[in-house]
């Protein structure tokens, strides 16, 4: 103890306070989020099926095909040429990688990844892409017609072969494409274009070459590129109408966009009834007022059977619930996180798409796979 005098000392604390910026952040249960934990990774495609998830990857220096649980866990990867760039599966649950010229069978194991023998993609588009449902009893197959403006679908009895005609479906475009299958229609209407512009075609499918002429075309000149233009006015004029066919549940249902019906039918192939449906009419009138145009796309979510048709505005993605019973519209989750999300794909209630991610892109075609809850 001191012997001084006892002294008082009074201390005043004066405490400010420190402004830190901390980064933004947003809980959001349903907040989309990678699918997988490497942030080195890029997917050109996926494929969400019950027993994980396949990813086609781009690495700096190698291109791998992945093998996922739904945990994330990486079960088998297999190294793959760059040309493999889509995957896709059969009615009978094969997946398949594709490239512009092949496509090959993948063969998993759940511990190893393997490639089954090729074929062109010409044989597998003519003879395994038209297959479209395979059920106990039948197998459907569609084929386009008139300039693919008419769209059939055949059952084929898995019992006695029998192919009978299950749904035939056309629209107001059908009678055009009627009237210019003559080769002779095409032909004077093409004629009639070079005549006002002889050089017309050569400008448009080879402009390097259009200086090189002196005059006129040669008859073998004319003949080439009256064939490109024919080709290029067949695809603007008319584009394949969109009429997809599901199986979902033990049953069946074609989406016939033509005429505004669902129809249904049995396991069989039997129908079992239609309804109206017009949750995909966006005219101009509804595009100006409501600003939801459809995209001409149907996601079914195969693990709980419900139909999701998907909308776009100013690259916002909105997904509408369609009821299988009646139709109509049952509810709507917009995809406003990320804008132009691509290739959708739901499976068990979440939703799965590819976003031109710039977290680490060093080029600009670096897509993450991301994946979110619906409910």
């Amino acid at each position: 103890m001191l012997n001084s005098p006892s002294v008082l000392i009074s201390m005043v604390t004066i405490v400010f306070a420190k402004s830190n910026r901390l980064p933004e952040v947003t809980v959001i249960e349903n907040a989309p989020h990678l699918a997988y934990e490497n942030k080195e990774m890029w997917a050109s495609d996926y494929k969400v099926r019950e027993e994980g998830l396949f990813l086609i990857i781009d690495y700096p220096y190698s291109h791998l095909l992945l093998f996922l649980n739904h945990e994330q866990d990486t079960l088998a990867q297999l190294n793959i040429k760059r040309k493999f760039d889509k995957l896709y599966q059969d009615v009978f649950g094969n997946l398949h990688l594709l490239s512009v010229d092949s496509a090959y069978q993948v063969l998993c194991d759940r511990r190893s990844l393997s490639l089954g023998f090729g074929v062109s993609i010409e044989t597998f588009r003519q003879k395994l892409e038209p297959v479209k449902i395979l059920t106990d009893s039948i197998m459907v197959l569609q084929k386009y017609v008139n300039m693919q403006q008419e769209l059939v679908y055949f059952k084929v009895n898995r019992n006695n072969s029998k192919i009978s005609v299950m749904a035939d479906l056309s629209g107001a475009s059908l009678e055009m494409a009627q009237s210019m299958r003559s080769d002779d229609y095409r032909d004077q209407k093409l004629d009639r274009m070079l005549a006002e512009n002889p050089l017309f075609g050569e400008a448009v499918f080879n402009p390097s070459k259009q200086a090189a002429y002196n005059g006129l075309p040669s008859d073998e000149d004319v003949q080439g590129r009256r064939d490109a233009m024919r080709s290029l006015y067949m695809r603007i004029l008319f584009k394949p109408i969109y009429c997809p066919v599901f199986y979902i549940k033990g049953s069946i249902y074609i989406f016939d966009f033509q005429n505004n019906e669902m129809l249904k039918y049995d396991n069989c192939g039997e129908p079992t009834g239609q309804c109206e449906i017009d949750f995909h009419e966006t005219g101009y009138f509804k595009k100006l007022v409501v600003n939801k145009p459809w995209d001409n796309k149907l996601i079914v979510d195969a693990a709980t059977g419900r139909c999701y048709a998907q909308f776009s505005t100013d690259g916002i993605v909105t997904l509408k619930e369609i009821g299988l019973s009646d139709g109509r519209v049952k509810r709507e989750i917009r995809l406003d996180k990320h804008s132009f999300p691509q290739n959708i794909q739901v499976y068990d209630g979440e939703v799965y798409y590819l976003y031109l991610d710039k977290r680490r892109a060093i080029d600009k075609d670096k897509r993450s796979l991301y994946k979110m809850k619906l409910e």
